[in-house]
């Protein structure tokens, strides 16, 4: 019967501790879990954040090569040919002058 007891009561003393780490445990995870949702809730912001400004930018680039296009279009037609051909002002650069700012 005493080795039963004693068996028994270090049954209940393990078993305690292992609920113990276990708490342990669970609490650890449960504040990792906290800190990876805002994480996850910050990265997932400045991805909507960079994908905006991405295709802002893609289509002021796309816009911009619109214009580029249209522009050598335009430098390229025979009516600019002709423009050119026909102009008898040629523009030369006849001095150059050089301005530096200083500091306070």
């Amino acid at each position: 019967l005493q080795a039963t007891l004693e068996q028994h009561s270090a049954d209940q003393a393990s078993k305690t501790k292992k609920l113990a780490d276990s708490e342990g445990i669970l609490d650890t995870t449960k504040e990792q879990l906290e800190a990876d949702e805002v994480f996850f809730t910050d990265t997932k912001e400045g991805c909507k954040v960079k994908a905006s400004e991405w295709s802002e930018r893609t289509r002021l680039r796309t816009e911009e090569l619109a214009g580029i296009n249209k522009c050598v279009e335009i430098l390229s037609s025979e009516d600019a040919k002709a423009i050119f051909k026909n102009s008898s002002t040629t523009l030369v650069q006849l001095s150059a002058s050089r301005h530096s700012r200083r500091g306070p």
